[in-house]
C-alpha cells in the first residue's frame, strides 16, 4: 500500500506541475481516492477469506462488484 500511495502523490505532482490534469481535479481526486478504498476493501476481504480458508466468498464478493460495475457502465 504505501508503493500506490507513493504513486499516487508522484503522480499527482507530476500532474500539478506540468498542468495535464484532466479536466477539474475534484472528481479526478475523488475516483483516486475511491479507487484506493476499494481496493484496501478487497485486500481486507481476501487477506480474511484466505486466513479463514474460504475463498469462495470472495469470490462472490467479486462477482457481485463486478456485477455492480457492468450495470454502472452500461446504464
Amino acid at each position: 500500500m504505501p508503493a500506490i500511495l507513493g504513486a499516487l502523490f508522484v503522480e499527482t505532482k507530476r500532474a500539478v506541475l506540468e498542468k495535464t490534469l484532466p479536466g477539474e481535479p475534484l472528481p479526478w481526486l475523488t475516483g483516486a481516492i475511491a479507487a484506493f478504498l476499494v481496493g484496501l476493501l478487497s485486500l481486507v476481504v481476501l487477506k480474511k477469506a484466505l486466513l479463514g480458508r474460504r475463498l469462495s466468498w470472495f469470490s462472490y464478493y467479486c462477482w457481485a462488484l463486478g456485477g455492480i460495475s457492468l450495470l454502472f457502465v452500461l446504464i
